[in-house]
């Protein structure tokens, strides 16, 4: 604390708890992972395309991944019954679609 007390220990558990509550765990909905070459604008025009028709977001988290030209994209957004349209745009911005899962 502000004192330099001990106060506590972070523990897997509570990582993994944070982790999972970031990707809207205890949400349904679509959880569509991907990657994309780094550049300039990505995910902008992937966040543009969602607004643009209403695609409400539930999470989405972005990282790199192991090859420094590629960046991993989580998104879950709720069910919608064009996710098959959704996921040919995707493709066409230039990402790479990796799984799709329904929760």
């Amino acid at each position: 604390d502000d004192e330099k007390n001990f106060v506590g220990l972070v523990i897997r558990y509570d990582v993994i708890e944070i982790f999972q509550e970031v990707l809207g765990k205890d949400c349904r909905g679509i959880r569509i992972s991907m990657t994309s070459m780094e550049k300039e604008g990505q995910l902008a025009r992937l966040l543009d395309y969602l607004h643009h028709f209403r695609i409400n977001i539930i999470s989405l988290v972005t990282f790199d991944s192991k090859d420094h030209l590629l960046r991993r994209i989580v998104l879950k957004i709720e069910d919608n019954k064009n996710i098959d349209k959704i996921l040919r745009k995707f493709e066409e911005l230039g990402l790479r679609i990796v799984s799709v899962t329904n929760e």
